[in-house]
């Protein structure tokens, strides 16, 4: 249907580039609201009293063939984020595999797995436990090394 205009002359090929663009605008909307969610994947982060956790370290790897001629030759992804006040988290630009293992992570607590979890999932929850004893010192910073070097020189030290 030619559509007539008491401003603008439009022809056919006018009217048919504006249902084009209209239906290509629809479609894009269309994707972006059905994909909102498939890059990510979310939840929270407590501690063993059930209080939010803000800073957990919270990761998601996944492995790739490096080398599809070689089944050894993996090459590992990961994204990192931290935990809101709120103990919330959300890994957003998850393309590479449908499902990764994710990690909770923060000095003074033990490490938190969960493996297989699935791009969407929007309430994984993260429970973090204190460490202690040996799982403790086995937390050391990079600096605490730096007291077993021997150094030829004070100055180098010092620097």
């Amino acid at each position: 249907m030619l559509v007539k205009s008491p401003h603008k002359k439009y022809t056919e090929k006018t009217q048919m580039m504006r249902t084009a663009q209209t239906a290509l605008a629809t479609l894009a909307i269309s994707l972006v609201a059905l994909s909102a969610n498939a890059d990510t994947i979310s939840g929270k982060v407590v501690d063993s009293a059930g209080k939010p956790m803000e800073g957990v370290m919270i990761s998601a790897f996944c492995a790739e063939l490096a080398d599809p001629t070689n089944e050894k030759s993996y090459k590992r992804k990961s994204v990192s984020v931290f935990s809101q006040a709120d103990g919330s988290f959300s890994i957003e630009g998850l393309f590479y595999k449908k499902y990764y293992k994710v990690r909770a992570r923060l000095m003074g607590q033990l490490d938190e797995d969960k493996k297989d979890v699935e791009v969407g999932e929007s309430g994984l929850s993260f429970t973090m436990k204190p460490a202690t004893g040996e799982d403790l010192e086995d937390q050391r910073t990079a600096d605490s090394g730096f007291d077993m070097l021997k150094w030829t020189s004070k100055k180098d030290k010092e620097n």
